[in-house]
């Protein structure tokens, strides 16, 4: 059972990793930011909710933040409403003077991240219990080859792109 979980995880990681997002769900305590920006980006995008903001040691009431429909930035509100010119103010300038906790992830991920992960995890499985081909000198790294000889299979890859946040990974 601890083999198995350990597989899982591992190959959670692999595909969080590629992707440059969480796929399951977590909660991301206390992070520090620096100010002196109009938004911050949060290190686990995705972001589901947030649910504490301190600004200099102050906690920043709901009505001055807003995430944006991505879940990767936090932007402050400057005014009392949205459609005011200069909707968005800056973050106080300093350094690590934000602190965020926030939830990212995915409540429920979708089924070729699931997939893509249980490749993984397959080929996780057989390079540990069997031998791997390995390339041959004559042969070009487009040949067909039986058994896996990457880290990352592709078939994963294909399954994991879509999803894949371009610039992070």
């Amino acid at each position: 059972e601890n083999e198995v979980r350990r597989f899982l995880d591992a190959a959670t990681d692999l595909a969080e990793t590629y992707v440059g997002q969480v796929l399951g769900r977590r909660t991301f305590t206390n992070e520090l930011y620096d100010g002196a920006n109009e938004f911050i980006r949060l290190r686990n995008p995705k972001a589901i909710s947030i649910t504490s903001v301190y600004e200099n040691g102050a906690l920043v009431s709901p009505t001055a933040y807003s995430l944006d429909y991505t879940g990767q930035r936090l932007y402050r509100i400057g005014s009392g409403t949205l459609y005011a010119q200069n909707a968005y103010g800056y973050w106080s300038q300093g350094f690590n003077n934000i602190q965020v906790t926030y939830v990212s992830g995915y409540i429920n991920p979708p089924m070729a991240a699931k997939q893509g992960v249980l490749e993984i995890i397959r080929h996780l499985w057989q390079t540990q219990r069997g031998s791997m081909s390995v390339m041959g000198r004559v042969q070009s790294g487009d040949d067909y080859y039986s058994t896996p000889t990457y880290s990352l299979p592709r078939r994963a890859m294909e399954l994991l792109d879509p999803i894949s946040l371009p610039g992070l990974a």
